[in-house]
């Protein structure tokens, strides 16, 4: 953010800072040390393997979904009132990782009972994007693609 305001500053350089929070969708990488939640409980249950969940399932994120990112971005590139502007990017509703669990499960017609572990160290127990600067600038901005439209898209996309 200090950068972007030296550009502005010293070059006239118009910027926006978008701060998404957890990003979700297709093509996400599974392969990481800790993978996203989303994508491993997908995988792990079409494996009929038990999804890893951290903190007893108690830890909460704020997820986007990537098209809605993606559109956000978009209204700005298109919008003066995002110049130098700067934007929180998430649902503003926070859902640990025991909810979304049960969310992916319903959705595939898989239960299997997950598998815990304790918290990464360093992690917080909970993010929170607090929306409401990114919901006035760009006017035609809709609503984010509720939680579960997103979370059946990538499980139908795996």
């Amino acid at each position: 953010r200090n950068l972007a305001k030296v550009y502005q500053r010293n070059c006239l350089l118009n910027t926006t800072e978008i701060r998404p929070f957890s990003v979700y969708g297709p093509k996400q990488d599974h392969r990481r040390n800790i993978p996203p939640i989303m994508s491993m409980c997908i995988i792990n249950l079409l494996k009929q393997k038990p999804p890893t969940l951290y903190d007893d399932g108690k830890r909460y994120r704020d997820y986007i979904y990537i098209d809605d990112l993606c559109d956000f971005l978009l209204l700005c590139l298109k919008s003066r009132k995002a110049i130098n502007q700067a934007f929180n990017m998430g649902s503003g509703i926070a859902y640990s990782g025991g909810n979304i669990y049960k969310r992916i499960s319903k959705i595939l017609r898989l239960y299997i009972k997950p598998s815990f572990m304790s918290s990464v160290s360093g992690q917080p127990k909970m993010t929170l994007a607090n929306i409401q600067k990114a919901r006035k600038p760009p006017k035609q901005a809709k609503y984010w693609s509720c939680f579960p439209t997103g979370l059946f898209s990538i499980s139908i996309s795996k």
